[in-house]
């Protein structure tokens, strides 16, 4: 079985809030952070993912990740690749790492 099974899960209304703060505060989704801590927990809860053999970066993704402001773990969270691999990528691509603000500031030119 390859393909991604659905489950449903019951929470209490105290702990989905606190997933959903967390998951704001790292710019993810909910379903991004839990299927991170499931990763975790297969990992034998080293707090490394389980290694993806051969995973590829799908470079237009991440181009548009970065642009929408999100950090390298994020974009890395979301594409299911290591954050070393986004920071390779971003790097090779000429993209300036975003803040945990949002996208760097662009000093303005001085004309004149």
């Amino acid at each position: 079985m390859n393909e991604p099974v659905s489950i449903c899960l019951t929470l209490h209304p105290a702990q989905y809030r606190a997933l959903l703060k967390i998951a704001e505060n790292r710019r993810v989704q909910v379903h991004h952070l839990i299927e991170g801590l499931v990763a975790t927990a297969l990992a034998g809860g080293s707090g490394r993912r389980p290694r993806r053999a051969g995973r590829k970066v799908d470079v237009d993704e991440l181009r548009r990740l970065h642009a929408e402001g999100l950090m390298d773990r994020p974009i890395a969270e979301r594409l299911g690749v290591s954050v070393s691999a986004i920071q390779q990528h971003r790097s090779a691509l000429g993209l300036v790492k975003n803040s945990q603000f949002g996208r760097p500031k662009r000093t303005a030119s001085k004309e004149g």
